[in-house]
């Protein structure tokens, strides 16, 4: 989501109408918006957020440990999913400060009851880092580049967890 659209009342209307006309179910789409969008106005995007959960849509925040949110804005806000950005998961283990950062989102989300995916995950040693960590979803160059669609179905094939 870009910060417009969080902005539009409209919104959850919007997406409602174009699941039913694509005949999907909303509990098949998530919404991806990266931690800063939240930050200009918190109560008016998370009214928003939580009418487009409310719907059964899946809401995940992206390049999450970029921004600058405060934790205990983030225990308010309706998410699903929490992804940590390639930025923060890049030098685990080896980066202490990276690996603490990782830590800790990852101790938190549990509790709070988000899931996790890590982001840019390119080492064996990041991987085992995360899978200790408690990290279970992964993404990044280690399982495969960016696929075209056509490809997609091989390359889901070969996935698995952390």
């Amino acid at each position: 989501l870009s910060p417009r659209q969080l902005r539009d009342p409209q919104l959850p209307t919007h997406i409602l109408h174009i699941l039913q006309r694509n005949g999907l179910p909303a509990r098949h789409l998530a919404l991806e918006f990266p931690e800063t969008l939240v930050l200009p106005d918190p109560a008016d995007a998370t009214n928003r957020l939580e009418r487009l959960r409310a719907c059964g849509v899946g809401i995940v925040i992206d390049d999450f440990g970029t921004g600058w949110s405060s934790l205990s804005r983030l225990r308010h806000l309706p998410v699903d999913q929490i992804k940590i950005d390639r930025s923060v998961v890049h030098g685990t283990p080896d980066d202490i400060d990276n690996a603490a950062v990782v830590s800790a989102i990852i101790g938190m989300a549990g509790p709070l009851g988000m899931s996790l995916v890590a982001e840019g995950i390119e080492t064996t040693g990041q991987m085992e880092f995360l899978r200790q960590a408690g990290c279970t979803f992964g993404q990044g160059f280690l399982f495969g580049p960016p696929q075209t669609a056509d490809r997609l179905p091989q390359g889901l094939a070969s996935l698995t967890t952390l």
